[in-house]
């Protein structure tokens, strides 16, 4: 019996593997599709800009922000994969300065969702989990606080803080758990 339950052990780390390649796959294999904003609207915008690299062996989206000169966020967003019913989220993500996070959902009714997320571990990757139910802000669409599925875009981002004025922010392996 030991070594079967290794066995199943096994099979689940190789499908969780492979969901996170192919979460990978569709969220990042076109970069075309993702918009980066300097959040123009604050203090006239940050520097920065968005771009898909090879990062310790895997792809990911790239994230460059600068608030030297100005600006409260940047965000990289696309289209939402996967929108149907889910339960949460999880992204890995990597900086080498603290962050910020913020990630932002936009539902069937054009009302966005901001995350706001804490990155703690500088230089190394961390699993976060976005619960659609808990958000940090609501505003638009129909504002009536129900999150309306399916969604229809995604966008994560760093703002602002007293940790980092600018850097990087790496994120890969977006799965949608349903």
């Amino acid at each position: 019996f030991r070594s079967a339950g290794l066995g199943i052990l096994m099979v689940q780390y190789l499908a969780t593997a492979e969901d996170a390649a192919k979460a990978d796959d569709a969220w990042l294999k076109d970069a075309t599709k993702w918009k980066f904003s300097n959040g123009q609207e604050v203090n006239g915008g940050a520097k920065g800009g968005f771009s898909v690299a090879e990062v310790d062996g895997k792809k990911a989206g790239k994230i460059d922000f600068d608030f030297s000169a100005g600006g409260g966020y940047v965000t990289a967003s696309c289209e939402f994969v996967g929108g149907d019913a889910f339960s949460s989220i999880k992204i890995s993500v990597k900086s080498e300065a603290k962050a910020a996070l913020l990630v932002r959902i936009k539902d069937a009714a054009q009302e966005t969702y901001q995350y706001k997320v804490k990155y703690t571990t500088p230089g190394q990757w961390q699993e976060i989990t976005i619960d659609p139910k808990s958000p940090s802000a609501k505003f638009g669409g129909d504002a009536n606080g129900t999150f309306d599925f399916p969604a229809k875009k995604f966008a994560i981002g760093v703002s602002k803080g007293k940790d980092a004025d600018k850097g990087v922010l790496y994120f890969s392996a977006i799965q949608v758990v349903k």
